[in-house]
């Protein structure tokens, strides 16, 4: 199986892999950025990399800050999954900037809309 991975945050990055290295030792697993990741900067330096890769699974753990995000959103979430992809994401990703409740909104209708499954962690995050 392989695993294309883009974290928003550089810890989350080493942490995944270790946790996925130990517990998944025949998966191929391959982290495509360390931090900071927007869906507009995914889909302008990584999106076709990733496509060429291959990848079974593609987990979108990405920022999204302005409409443009939303809509680069969108699309990396089509393409992958015509590429062949199943395509996971998270409900919040915990921006340090803030994130505004409609442009959450507006980010969660899209993941739905082109079939990534959203993986709720939310709760979680407001716990700890």
């Amino acid at each position: 199986m392989t695993i294309a991975c883009a974290p928003s945050a550089a810890a989350n990055a080493s942490v995944v892999t270790a946790i996925s290295a130990r517990e998944n030792p025949g998966v191929e697993f391959r982290q495509f950025e360390g931090g900071g990741l927007t869906s507009t900067r995914a889909m302008n330096r990584f999106y076709a990399d990733v496509v060429a890769w291959k990848p079974q699974q593609v987990l979108l753990v990405v920022m999204n800050r302005k409409e443009e995000d939303v809509e680069s959103f969108r699309r990396l979430g089509r393409g992958f999954a015509e590429a062949g992809a199943r395509v996971l994401t998270f409900d919040d990703v915990h921006d340090p900037e803030g994130t505004d409740e409609g442009l959450r909104a507006r980010e969660l209708a899209a993941a739905r809309e082109t079939g990534m499954t959203v993986i709720e962690v939310s709760p979680l995050l407001a716990a700890a």
